[in-house]
């Protein structure tokens, strides 16, 4: 069966926080999804810390050699098999009912193609020091985006056929640590798109 969720986890040398990450979508009220894992050639025990996951929804891609999060993303994509993509970074944690509450929100807006989130900042031992908040409104997202990033790439959610419809990350080096944002823009300039006003991630 097609799953509702494609969850996709790009990593290197993530050993030290990956297993909490996994947890915490492991754990998601909503059960329906695969969890893609694509290490990019880490040189620390994340594999290992992968592959210890007795989680039968868990798929484990190894990539030959860091070929950058470009290409890590785009192999995930290309495995996804969900009706939504879920994005989530090796470091950060999702909010029990994260999966949930996104699905639900693209689905009752059905002209919204992406949904992100506010986010909680917690630094390495987990202790709170921030909250991050985020413009919600198409029209607000569409405008700051002419100047910055105004989604966490950790805690964006997609509808599959936006890919069958443009192209994926660039991997040109001129947006290396910037793959996101012009993945983003571009999408945004194409789709309706939305931010929650709540912390689905941290």
């Amino acid at each position: 069966m097609v799953p509702r969720v494609s969850i996709i986890v790009s990593t290197y040398n993530g050993a030290r926080f990956i297993s909490q990450t996994l947890t915490s979508l492991i754990n998601q009220s909503l059960g329906d999804f695969e969890l893609i894992v694509v290490d990019d050639g880490s040189s620390d025990n994340t594999v290992e810390v992968v592959r210890a996951f007795a989680e039968p929804r868990l798929r484990l891609i190894q990539s030959e050699g860091n070929r950058g999060i470009a290409l890590s993303q785009n192999r995930a994509f290309a495995e996804a098999r969900g009706n939504f993509l879920a994005l989530q970074d090796h470091d950060d944690l999702s909010a029990p009912d994260r999966l949930a509450m996104q699905v639900a929100f693209l689905e009752n807006h059905p002209s919204v193609a992406l949904v992100g989130s506010e986010c909680v900042v917690i630094d390495q031992d987990g202790k709170t020091t921030g909250h991050f908040t985020v413009p919600t409104s198409d029209i607000d997202l569409k405008w700051s985006l002419l100047t910055h990033n105004v989604f966490l790439h950790t805690s964006v959610m997609f509808r599959r056929e936006v890919l069958d419809e443009m192209s994926p990350y660039s991997p040109a080096s001129e947006f290396n640590y910037a793959e996101d944002y012009e993945f983003l823009s571009r999408l945004a300039a194409c789709y309706q798109v939305a931010n929650i006003a709540k912390p689905l991630v941290m």
